[in-house]
């Protein structure tokens, strides 16, 4: 009896130590893949969550939509209406600048996955880097929300595709072979031309055709003169 239950006890364990590594790994997984999509960031007692687009690797020269979900303490949404909010973007390198921001983008409602009415921006970034999205907010009426400032980095990639490398790649090389192929089809234009004029300037041997001609001329004469004497002596008889 006490050998089936401690059989049971153990038993129970194993389920349950499966069941807890089981919610980890899918934990973590979950986790993980929230973190990838969004960035979520809390300041006092208002959580924003901030995603941009294209799936947060924006690219050089590209315009990229920006969005941040405000929600106050207790999980309610504050749309941009509520919200006096204000968006600086600074480049890494030059963040030792606060007044200088690189990009402050009017910003405007959208309405993304599940949220109503939040705060976005449409950003171009104008070079490569790492970038610090500031967002700065506080409340139309007071005592909706404290105010907060959150920050987050962004990594702007060049934005140089593969295709865009292979033209690349196909003009350069375009530009080195035209030269060769322009100088053979001179070469060949300047081959025919040659052979053209060397045509054109062969002219008939004088000496030796005249003397040909006037032999033949007088062996016609000399023949015709044995036939008409031929002629003459067959009517003689």
């Amino acid at each position: 009896m006490k050998r089936q239950i401690r059989n049971n006890q153990i038993s129970s364990l194993h389920s349950l130590a499966i069941s807890t590594i089981s919610t980890i790994i899918l934990g973590s997984v979950s986790g993980s893949n929230f973190v990838l999509a969004h960035n979520v960031k809390t300041n006092v007692d208002v959580g924003v969550t901030f995603h941009i687009e294209p799936d947060h690797s924006p690219q050089m020269g590209q315009e990229s939509q920006a969005w941040f979900a405000l929600t106050r303490k207790g999980g309610g949404l504050i749309p941009l209406a509520e919200c006096d909010c204000e968006l600086k973007v600074y480049l890494e390198s030059d963040r030792n600048s606060p007044d200088k921001p690189l990009l402050a983008p009017t910003l405007i409602s959208l309405s993304p996955e599940k949220y109503q009415n939040i705060p976005g921006a449409n950003l171009i970034f104008p070079k490569p880097g790492i970038y610090q999205l500031e967002l700065t907010g506080k409340p139309k009426e007071t005592g909706e929300f404290t105010p907060f400032q959150v920050s987050y980095p962004v990594t702007v990639s060049s934005g140089l595709s593969r295709s865009k490398e292979l033209k690349e790649v196909t003009s350069e090389s375009d530009q080195v072979t035209k030269p060769v192929s322009t100088n053979l089809s001179d070469k060949i234009a300047q081959s025919n031309s040659k052979k053209f004029s060397t045509k054109k300037e062969i002219k008939p041997n004088l000496p030796i055709i005249l003397p040909l001609l006037i032999g033949i001329l007088l062996a016609s004469v000399g023949l015709i003169s044995i036939w008409k004497l031929f002629v003459k002596r067959t009517e003689d008889n």
